[in-house]
């Protein structure tokens, strides 16, 4: 029981740190989520694809 507790703990900590690194890239490219994401899924598969950014 108390590895499960530990490794759960560790798979949170995990999750939140790589959606933190998700949210400071999201900001440094001034774009909005959904529209990172779609944009990483199309580089995946090979389609062409433009980030386009908020106006400011």
């Amino acid at each position: 029981m108390y590895m499960k507790n530990n490794e759960t703990k560790q798979a949170s900590a995990d999750v939140l740190f790589i959606y933190s690194k998700f949210a400071m890239a999201c900001i440094g490219c001034k774009v909005r989520p959904c529209d990172l994401r779609f944009h990483l899924m199309k580089e995946i598969s090979g389609m062409p694809s433009s980030l386009n950014r908020e106006s400011e």
